[in-house]
């Protein structure tokens, strides 16, 4: 199999089950390793990936089975791991800036029409809900917070869901045909 994805586009992978979708998915986010053949993102070989470094390139996956913290908000499953803090070194560091993380988390919200606020507990939201914040989780690694990197989604097949998705994939084309996403036109 050959794939070749360019910055800035959209692709789809469809088949039956166990063609391949999801290994191919969580390879490329460092789940699962390569046992053969090559894959080569932005020129570089990627070999015995881990799930840092895909995150750390920008590869982010929405996993079909979801694992969010039921007990905290929907900003700290938002930024779990990589809170804001007040400061890069020193004691400042150590603590997390709830009111930047909740209005990045807002903005993000926003960004998708979603009507929710950041301080909902997990467990307060439907399961169709919880994919969408998935989905927001995944578009908040963004680096210059303007387009998606490779985002990969499995199987995330919900009515919401797929409405997300589509404002996901129209923002990313937007941005893209504005010349905001490098690689874009």
């Amino acid at each position: 199999m050959s794939l070749k994805v360019r910055p800035g586009t959209v692709h789809v992978l469809v088949g039956e089950n166990g063609a391949g979708k999801s290994t191919l998915m969580k390879i490329l986010s460092g789940i699962y390793a390569i046992d053969g053949g090559e894959i080569l993102f932005r020129g570089e070989k990627l070999d015995h990936q881990s799930a840092a470094a895909a995150l750390d390139r920008g590869i982010s996956m929405i996993h079909q089975e979801l694992s969010p913290v039921l007990d905290m908000t929907i900003a700290e499953n938002i930024f779990l791991g990589r809170e804001p803090t007040y400061g890069r070194t020193g004691i400042l560091s150590r603590f997390v800036d709830f009111d930047r993380m909740n209005s990045d988390t807002q903005t993000l919200l926003d960004r998708l029409g979603l009507k929710y606020s950041p301080q909902t507990k997990m467990r307060d939201l439907s399961i169709a809900t919880m994919q969408l914040i998935e989905i927001v989780k995944a578009i908040s690694r963004e680096a210059s917070g303007r387009c998606a990197k490779p985002l990969a989604a499995d199987d995330t097949s919900a009515d919401r869901v797929r409405v997300v998705r589509y404002r996901v994939l129209h923002g990313c084309r937007g941005a893209v045909s504005k010349g905001e996403c490098p690689g874009g036109p």
